[in-house]
């Protein structure tokens, strides 16, 4: 007969991995992928509202200047993906602009600015990813 600790071991083994499975499984997460432009619902609407005005009134008060190096109208768009606390659980730059100084200064202001309001309860989500276009124009 084969030694018993290493059957033991086998079947603990076998079994810790059956686990691992069956949590990976079973873990569904609610999400949904959203732009401001496209969005019907009126609450995810003020809710992505809400994030982009925060964002605008951290990124006027922690770079006052943005706009006076910008030369013509400019875009970037961004990601953002938030569990349903608010926590951001990450962010990028889908369309950065030709500046590199001002994409990191978005980025720099979208970490900044977290944490976020928590997704409504009526969303019923775990996460919500949205996807933003910034327009910045000359300063006059």
């Amino acid at each position: 007969m084969g030694d018993p600790t290493q059957s033991m071991l086998i079947l603990q083994r076998t079994w810790f991995l059956t686990f691992m499975l069956f949590s990976a499984c079973s873990v569904f997460e609610q999400v949904k992928i959203v732009t401001l432009e496209g969005t019907t619902d009126a609450r995810t609407y003020r809710y992505i509202q809400q994030i982009s005005n925060k964002i605008e009134i951290i990124g006027a008060s922690r770079y006052p200047d943005m706009h006076k190096h910008i030369k013509s109208d400019t875009f970037i768009d961004i990601e953002l993906s938030l569990t349903r606390y608010g926590k951001l659980s990450h962010a990028r730059i889908l369309t950065p602009t030709n500046d590199p100084k001002l994409n990191e200064q978005l980025f720099e202001v979208i970490n900044y600015s977290a944490p976020y309001p928590p997704l409504p309860e009526e969303l019923d989500l775990d996460k919500l990813i949205i996807q933003k276009r910034w327009h910045f124009t000359p300063a006059q």
